[in-house]
């Protein structure tokens, strides 16, 4: 994009979806179900690029429940790929349930020096998972299981990109766990059925549509007060700086 003859840099929007590939999701057509809404998310993330000029948008799909032994995560397609040219490829489940694994891969991929890493900076990522939100690992009980799962979520939300991220999950299935998904995503009005794809489409544009655009690093999470007064009183150049943002308790 080019404006008085001077070329600006575009930034980038990262969206990753979280995707659960166990067993138990070839119950009662589950799977069926996500990869419909795969589908419908994809559609709803093109269209939101056509209109959005100024960035690029980026897609990246976390398999969980994959492996020989099913136990682990795989990033399909080789990571990010940008959005106008993402073919889905429908998935089939066959794994385990290791979803802390899962949060634990995009907490480490949500920094400079991974996904979020734009010489122009990046936009606020959406972050989206797919699951009937029943974790079971092999060598676990599902108190256990849940109990790390919390675990996770309590470490990814010290991720600034993640919490000032737009969060949102699809809960596949009647008897989906619909509370872990809610911890997920911080709030129960972003979990939605696999049917109501139209309402994750609103979510989505509604925030980015309306979310500063300009800002190019994460922001320190609401109510915390202490670590916002330490940023307000930082300098522009400690603002910027990883090591500064990471001793006021986040991650970048």
């Amino acid at each position: 994009m080019a404006t008085n003859g001077v070329q600006t840099m575009r930034k980038k929007m990262v969206m990753i979806f979280i995707l659960d590939g166990s067993r138990s999701m070839n119950e009662n057509y589950k799977m069926d179900a996500l990869n419909e809404s795969m589908r419908n998310a994809i559609g709803i993330a093109k269209d939101f690029a056509a209109e959005v000029v100024e960035a690029d948008i980026e897609v990246a799909v976390l398999l969980f429940g994959t492996g020989t032994d099913g136990n682990q995560c795989k990033w399909l397609y080789g990571g990010l790929q940008p959005v106008c040219s993402f073919v889905w490829e429908d998935q089939v489940a066959s794994g385990w349930a290791p979803m802390a694994d899962a949060i634990r891969e995009v907490n480490r991929v949500m920094h400079r020096s991974e996904f979020m890493g734009c010489p122009s900076g990046s936009l606020a990522p959406v972050v989206v998972m797919m699951s009937d939100g029943i974790s079971f690992t092999p060598s676990g009980t599902m108190a256990s299981d849940l109990n790390d799962t919390e675990d996770a979520i309590n470490e990814i939300s010290r991720n600034l990109w993640f919490i000032n991220g737009i969060r949102a999950a699809i809960a596949i299935g009647d008897d989906a766990d619909r509370d872990i998904l809610a911890k997920f995503t911080g709030d129960s009005r972003t979990v939605f059925d696999a049917h109501s794809s139209d309402r994750l489409r609103d979510v989505i544009e509604f925030i980015a549509l309306y979310e500063d655009r300009n800002w190019a690093r994460p922001r320190i999470k609401p109510g915390d007060d202490e670590a916002q007064n330490r940023f307000v009183e930082a300098s522009e150049e400690e603002k910027e700086d990883d090591e500064y943002l990471n001793s006021t308790g986040w991650t970048v």
